[in-house]
């Protein structure tokens, strides 16, 4: 049987450790916030050194998907939930157990796809519980990476032309760092775009298998940010922009799809500061979670969600909204001299207030917000 441990962790509504014995499951599951909705994201699997590793990842993540459901106006709150071990050793048995412990939860959490769990491993835990997105089958979303590689294309689009005044990627050069499933649909978006694409990854095969393919220059992992770079874009994992990697870094520009980019949020201001353009994860990666809100709607008689057949078509046209929303907070942070993820945190947490009490929210960040509100999806 599935065992569930509640943790104490404070600000956040519920985070359980998941075990399962028979299986050899070992995970967390992380519920940050349901007051837009119930917490939707993905789950990962990861050979994590120490619990306590997995959980900050897991919440740090969780926050996250609070923070870009709200930006991103989705009817959902943030959740994360982190499979602890080798991926090469995933059995099916572990996704079932993985399965039961979401449909033990009642809802308050849907889980997703993310790294190392692909939807057909999703449709797996789809066998043990209701409370799952993305997976590849008639009405549903599948693979959320195309949508996702558009956004951050998008944003890419934006922050050159806001930053370097091109209005094309022409001969703009970008470093993308991690090919994975959103990586390498990034590369071939920016390559028929026209950009000088430089390529790493820590899979040593996939990188030289993927450069020789596109006719891409590669280089080493700790060596593309040190390159002469227009944009440095992260896409591998949790925490890639370091103290030490900002010391070195050539790019003007950092806009990526990996989640929780900066190690530590004070990087944000040393960013600034040196007067480089940071897209927080957040906005940039908005399209994942765009892609699932194409499966469901808000049901107009009661405060919960429906299913509804999912179109890409419609997925994209969402995605498409994306620059306007970066737009919108990067004017905000300029007019208010802050940080970029300090200005996307006060904007997410006024979204999330003004649902509440307009009165908490002073004037500067209510027009801000009301901006943002104009950018509508349909």
């Amino acid at each position: 049987m599935v065992e569930l441990t509640r943790l104490n962790v404070p600000n956040y509504e519920e985070v359980v450790e998941v075990k399962d014995p028979s299986s050899g499951l070992h995970a967390i599951i992380s519920i940050h916030n349901t007051l837009q909705g119930p917490a939707v994201g993905g789950c990962r699997m990861l050979p994590y050194e120490s619990f306590d590793d997995a959980l900050t990842d897991a919440n740090d993540l969780a926050g996250g998907m609070t923070f870009k459901s709200l930006i991103h106006q989705c009817p959902f709150g943030g959740g994360k939930s982190s499979m602890i071990g080798d991926p090469k050793t995933l059995t099916r048995e572990m996704l079932l157990a993985m399965g039961r412990a979401v449909e033990r939860l009642e809802g308050r959490y849907i889980i997703a796809e993310d790294m190392n769990i692909g939807p057909d491993s999703v449709a797996i835990m789809a066998e043990e519980t209701d409370y799952i997105a993305g997976i590849n089958k008639d009405g549903y979303s599948g693979n959320p990476s195309p949508v996702t590689a558009k956004g951050v294309y998008l944003s890419i689009k934006a922050c050159v032309q806001r930053a370097l005044g091109k209005h094309t990627l022409e001969g703009v050069r970008i470093g993308v760092a991690g090919i994975g499933a959103v990586g390498s649909e990034l590369c071939k978006l920016l390559i028929q775009d026209g950009a000088v694409v430089i390529i790493t990854d820590t899979r040593q095969k996939v990188l030289e298998a993927f450069a020789q393919e596109h006719g891409l220059e590669c280089t080493p992992p700790d060596q593309l940010h040190k390159l002469e770079l227009d944009v440095y874009s992260p896409c591998g994992g949790s925490k890639m922009v370091t103290y030490a990697l900002i010391e070195e870094l050539q790019a003007g520009i950092i806009c990526g799809a990996a989640n929780v980019q900066l190690a530590d949020p004070s990087i944000g201001a040393v960013l600034s500061d040196k007067g480089i353009l940071y897209v927080p994860d957040v906005i940039a990666n908005g399209g994942g979670i765009i892609n699932i809100s194409a499966e469901f709607q808000k049901d107009p008689h009661e405060n919960k969600l429906i299913r509804v057949p999912y179109d890409r078509d419609i997925a994209m046209a969402r995605a498409e909204t994306i620059p306007k929303t970066l737009n919108t907070i990067l004017d905000y942070a300029e007019h208010n001299n802050l940080p970029t993820n300090i200005a996307m945190e006060q904007m997410a947490k006024g979204l999330l207030a003004s649902d509440r009490s307009t009165q908490s929210i002073n004037p500067g960040l209510a027009k801000a917000i009301a901006a943002l509100l104009q950018i509508r999806v349909q």
